[in-house]
């Protein structure tokens, strides 16, 4: 069964090519990272993976880049498979960026159940976390 979840549209007071260039390479991604939740923190450019308590190992890994756009990442988890995640950008006016993120997974009717609020709300912390930059 599909899930997919849309963020809300957040607005950035920032340049959409600032917004990319802090997405598009996971080093940056420590500031979404709650470090008391999560284990084994690997990172490069392209990819960054790890655990957490009752998730178990989570990795990420991007797929497509277009400049100050949109960023396509695969996630690789045991709960659920060809999971997308995408970040779509669109330069408001200068310094403004709207910021929207889609998650689209296949996984089992009971799972979709339990993991939808929560990955919802991660995905809205992510919109308030860019938002206070």
């Amino acid at each position: 069964m599909e899930l997919k979840l849309e963020s809300r549209i957040g607005k950035v007071s920032r340049d959409a090519g600032q917004i990319y260039e802090f997405l598009s390479d996971f080093n940056h991604l420590s500031a979404f990272v709650p470090p008391d939740k999560v284990q084994d923190w690997q990172v490069t450019a392209d990819t960054c993976s790890f655990s957490m308590h009752a998730v178990g190992k989570i990795a990420f890994r991007v797929l497509n880049r277009e400049p100050q756009h949109t960023i396509k990442m695969a996630v690789e988890t045991m709960y659920a498979k060809d999971v997308l995640l995408w970040v779509q950008l669109k330069p408001a006016q200068p310094y403004e960026t709207r910021v929207k993120l889609t998650l689209k997974a296949e996984m089992n009717p009971m799972m979709k159940l339990f993991v939808s609020k929560p990955l919802q709300q991660f995905l809205d912390k992510i919109i308030d976390t860019l938002e206070a930059m």
